[in-house]
């Protein structure tokens, strides 16, 4: 038995539905801001940064990040010496599904690391949305059909 290897193609609306629930807490402290009065250089470094920038493009191209590894790495190894201890590949499984999710977690963690320190500045805002904008757009367009 032989596995067919296809990749994971998940339309881009599927994308933002799935961050429509991890952003919304984040719309609700945009709009406490808005109530309370802050100026509006903070609240277009707001919306740039973290609702923009982190909640829909990172987590868009996390996320497609995250469904190409799967793709590529996932698979039981198919070692021919192997097959006849299940522990070991069943352990080589887990690593890789391990790997494959910490390799995700620093990649998030990363964008978040950045997307606070861009929030000290509009313009420092507008180029971390731009750069996680154009991310989030070649991996979801051509580039991506060619890589997988």
């Amino acid at each position: 038995e032989t596995a067919v290897k296809r990749s994971t193609q998940i339309p881009s609306a599927y994308f933002i539905v799935l961050i429509t629930a991890v952003s919304a807490p984040s719309f609700e402290v945009f709009i406490g801001f808005c109530l309370d009065g802050f100026p509006a250089d903070v609240l277009w470094t707001r919306v740039l940064s973290k609702q923009i920038g982190f909640f829909l493009a990172s987590q868009m191209a996390s996320l497609k990040i995250l469904l190409y590894l799967c793709d590529r790495f996932a698979m039981p190894p198919s070692i021919p010496h192997l097959s006849s201890f299940p522990r070991i590949v069943g352990m080589c499984d887990f690593l890789q599904t391990l790997l494959i999710y910490l390799s995700y977690i620093l990649v998030d963690l990363g964008s978040y690391a950045i997307c606070r320190r861009s929030q000290r500045h509009v313009w420092s805002a507008a180029l971390y949305c731009s750069a996680m904008l154009l991310l989030a757009g070649l991996l979801h367009g051509c580039w991506w059909r060619r890589c997988g």
